[in-house]
């Protein structure tokens, strides 16, 4: 009797500490796709973000804003998925012919609805250049909704007039956050990820992550810190700088 409580208790624990490592995963891999950043790119990765954006001018790579973006690891290509519109479905081939800034984003993400404003405001500053911006809703999970409705919903609680609507199209409503989103070790994907795109077609840089500008010093709440709390890295001037300088070239 002893021995079976005891190899019971011991199975018991054994449970109990699979449990604790997969649930730890999970909050890890859910922090990891709910990504921001308050002082600038981490000491690690300075010295290669913005040094190699092969394909960006050399005017624009100097530019401080360039090292918001690294060269996309290996592989990272665009995908042959639809993307939904008011209009219809679009494909990648409608887009090319000049440079894309394309932003993945979902409702789930709230850094990822704190970025969308300042987008807004990005694209109404790069009119008239050659240069685009494109916010793409992507990543169901769970209950939530990948949708014209959804993104359509979104945008009108935030203000966002510039953005025309668009989504993943692809028969899971993931496929661009499945292929594209990425974090900076190459091994863990992340929301929001925000790609650039040359006209033809190939992503020259890419970075996840929302950065912050703020102040104070308490500990940010993702959760209660609504878009309009904080501005994100893309309502600088230095970013619309830096992509009207990308699109001189062009």
């Amino acid at each position: 009797m002893g021995k079976g409580v005891k190899s019971g208790t011991i199975i018991g624990i054994m449970f109990a500490i699979v449990f604790v490592i997969a649930l730890g995963s999970a909050i890890i891999s859910r922090l990891n796709m709910n990504n921001y950043l308050e002082d600038g790119p981490p000491e690690e990765a300075a010295g290669t973000e913005g040094a190699a954006l092969d394909g960006v001018p050399e005017a624009a790579r100097g530019l401080a804003f360039a090292r918001t973006f690294q060269a996309p690891p290996d592989g990272l290509t665009l995908i042959d998925a639809p993307i939904e519109t008011a209009d219809g479905l679009q494909s990648w081939d409608d887009f090319e012919g000049q440079w894309t800034v394309l932003n993945l984003w979902a409702t789930w993400c709230a850094p990822c609805l704190w970025e969308l404003p300042d987008f807004d405001a990005l694209a109404g500053a790069l009119e008239g250049h050659d240069i685009q911006v494109i916010a793409l809703q992507t990543g169901a999970m769970g209950d939530t909704e990948v949708s014209l409705e959804a993104a359509r919903a979104e945008f009108e609680k935030l203000g966002v007039t510039r953005l025309p609507i668009r989504v993943d199209g692809s028969e899971d409503r993931a496929a661009y956050m499945n292929a594209l989103a990425y974090w900076r070790d190459g091994g863990k994907f992340a929301m929001p990820t925000t790609l650039l795109i040359n006209p033809a077609g190939e992503i020259v840089g890419v970075t996840s992550g929302a950065r912050i500008e703020r102040t104070g010093d308490e500990p940010l709440d993702v959760k209660s810190t609504k878009p309009g709390d904080v501005k994100t890295h893309w309502a600088k001037e230095e970013a619309a700088e830096f992509l009207k300088a990308v699109a001189a070239e062009a």
